[in-house]
């Protein structure tokens, strides 16, 4: 089975139903306080399609309705490929911003689905504003 394939029909659903983002990775201060990644905090490493939905509404074994974890988090399913098709050199980890529209979203974690354990198809990742 070609997963390449399947990752890319992922990205072609994602791009038509769901939405654009800019995943951000603020640079990390060493010991000495010199950043050990390159950039300016904000600066955009990736571009993606998302689709976003409220954890309850994701698994079975959500959040109850109506608490506060379901108001200020989602999961967003990310593709792991950039709109132009091409591998994100990066995968979300904790710590990242994913710029969605005007509001930033905080990574909490990132679970790659990879079904052949080699290619990624897609990113579940736990997001709080």
């Amino acid at each position: 089975m070609s997963y390449e394939r399947q990752a890319a029909a992922a990205l072609r659903m994602l791009t038509r139903a769901g939405r654009k983002v800019t995943i951000l990775r603020p640079p990390v201060a060493d010991v000495d306080g010199v950043a050990d990644t390159p950039g300016t905090p904000g600066e955009p490493i990736a571009y993606s399609a998302v689709a976003v939905l409220t954890p309850g509404k994701a698994t079975s074994d959500g959040p109850e309705p109506g608490t506060l974890v379901i108001t200020r988090s989602r999961l967003m399913l990310v593709s792991a490929l950039t709109p132009t098709g091409k591998t994100l050199e990066i995968e979300p980890q904790v710590g990242d911003v994913i710029e969605l529209g005007n509001v930033e979203w905080k990574v909490l974690g990132n679970t790659p689905v990879a079904p052949d354990g080699d290619v990624v198809i897609l990113h579940r990742v736990l997001v709080e504003r």
